[in-house]
């Protein structure tokens, strides 16, 4: 994100899909699936979705590794 946004961390928020799922009452169903050796494993955090999804009861998504 800093590569797109550089410091301006309010405009890359609008971006981040973490807290777009945390703001939405209702996704859709989907699958996220995510290598175990993703060479972007860091920067991606899917750690966040993943929290994201679950404090906002979103149980309609399945994550794979």
């Amino acid at each position: 994100m800093t590569r797109y946004f550089a410091d301006n961390l309010e405009v890359a928020k609008e971006y981040d899909c973490s807290i777009a799922i945390r703001k939405a009452a209702k996704i859709p169903n989907g699958l996220v699936d995510f290598g175990t050796h993703d060479e972007y494993m860091t920067s991606l955090q899917p750690q966040a979705l993943i929290d994201a999804l679950g404090e906002g009861g979103h149980k309609n998504v399945k994550f794979r590794w």
